[in-house]
């Protein structure tokens, strides 16, 4: 009896711990092809998003602030406002370095290991959405061509 009962409550406290998880973002998430590692960690009381990985880094050249133009885009937070928006569902902007502008987007936890992101244009007129993927490698790929420096420093963030 005393094991069943010993089971009961490592399997129950197993359980607690992925429940805790599935309600909590923070961690690796990486696209389907793994050109992109994303990093989701609290930030005061909002949910900051870094580009932790990118296949091909390159500089932040779009952005509509002439000062960050030169910077590598590893390591920068694309989304600094996330807040929470109902059971496994937050909002917030999205910055995409790819043209330079900031979308309003959601995220919503599918399963413990599914998170599908969306955004729209238009005040909403045009979405779309994908899924990431919880990842525990870091980065998912290391290319010949990847400047080093940015990617220590987004390591150590």
């Amino acid at each position: 009896m005393k094991r069943l009962l010993g089971a009961l409550t490592i399997a129950t406290s197993l359980f607690a711990v992925d429940l805790a998880r599935a309600n909590d973002p923070a961690g690796l998430w990486r696209t389907e092809a793994s050109t992109y590692q994303y990093r989701i960690a609290r930030c005061d009381d909002a949910w900051c998003v870094y580009l932790a990985w990118v296949a091909e880094n390159v500089r932040d050249e779009q952005n509509s602030d002439p000062a960050k133009r030169n910077r590598w885009v590893i390591g920068i937070i694309v989304v600094a406002d996330g807040k929470s928006d109902g059971t496994n569902r937050w909002k917030g902007n999205g910055y995409w370095f790819r043209n330079g502008n900031t979308y309003a987007g959601y995220a919503e936890l599918v399963n413990n290991n599914t998170l599908k992101v969306s955004g729209c244009i238009l005040g909403g007129v045009v979405c779309g959405s994908t899924n990431l993927y919880r990842s525990s490698k870091y980065p998912p790929a290391e290319p010949e061509d990847l400047v080093q420096e940015p990617l220590k420093a987004a390591r150590t963030q």
